[in-house]
């Protein structure tokens, strides 16, 4: 895809700006001239773009997408669902919440696989949408271990639950 960050923004209605504006995370990019598939971090003053997840083309020979971005309010993580079909079974991913740290590039998973559409609370907790028996279920997550509270039924928390 050609074009300038805004030309690119124009046709994705997923994004996620950081906490202090500077920055946007979105689906595609410059990286859609590569892959088939691709997350972007994009800056908004200079218009340069990140990328940070690449499904198809390119050298990968994989299949997925990574999507509903979240950034963490310090602004130093940036959380998104993800699905990959490896070259091989076990280079599969089923769904999953990745975690990658800014300042490191290390990437985390978090919570367990279906996990989709996590939205921070704070540095320490956040949202998530799980799978439970009878369905998805609005689930809190405790970020340093992992402890994990249903809250309601349904899907695509917010940070604004009652």
């Amino acid at each position: 895809m050609t074009g300038t960050l805004a030309d690119r923004l124009r046709v994705d209605d997923a994004v996620a700006w950081s906490p202090d504006g500077k920055q946007i995370a979105f689906r595609g990019g410059e990286c859609d001239a590569v892959y088939d598939a691709c997350l972007t971090i994009g800056t908004v003053g200079s218009g340069a773009e990140r990328m940070i997840a690449a499904y198809g083309g390119g050298s990968l020979q994989n299949r997925g997408f990574a999507v509903v971005p979240s950034w963490r309010p310090d602004g130093t993580r940036l959380a998104y669902t993800a699905y990959q079909e490896g070259e091989t079974k076990a280079g599969n991913e089923p769904i999953h919440v990745v975690e990658l740290d800014l300042r490191t590039g290390k990437k985390r998973t978090i919570g367990t696989p279906m996990d989709r559409e996590l939205t921070y609370l704070d540095t320490n907790r956040a949202l998530l949408t799980a799978q439970s028996k009878s369905g998805s279920c609005v689930t809190l997550i405790d970020l340093r271990t992992g402890t994990r509270t249903p809250l309601h039924p349904g899907s695509q928390p917010t940070p604004q639950l009652r």
